[in-house]
């Protein structure tokens, strides 16, 4: 069994599940590899690179991330994105890689 990756681009504030580095036939096999974010693509870095998690809401009932601080985007592998709301208005977009659902 194996997991297919791609590249996918995120254009508006998603919730999702992620884990760090690639994925393989036994990533989450030890608790605690997966963790719920929100991704938002105006918190990337100028140059791409980077994104920064917030575990502090920005408004009143907002989803909280379990990751707090900036983080590798090449690091990072999108599990599942669980509900996504509108593109975001600064035109602001990340690229990152996301198993393949079969």
């Amino acid at each position: 069994m194996s997991v297919s990756m791609q590249h996918i681009e995120i254009k508006s504030k998603v919730r999702a599940i992620l884990c760090f580095g690639p994925a393989t036939d036994v990533t989450g096999m030890k608790a605690g590899e997966y963790y719920q974010v929100v991704i938002d693509p105006e918190m990337v870095s100028p140059g791409g690179e980077y994104i920064r998690f917030s575990a502090i809401p920005k408004t009143e009932g907002a989803e909280v991330s379990e990751i707090h601080g900036w983080q590798r985007v090449a690091a990072i592998t999108v599990c599942e994105i669980l509900d996504e709301g509108p593109e975001s208005a600064l035109g602001h977009s990340v690229t990152m890689r996301a198993i393949v659902k079969e």
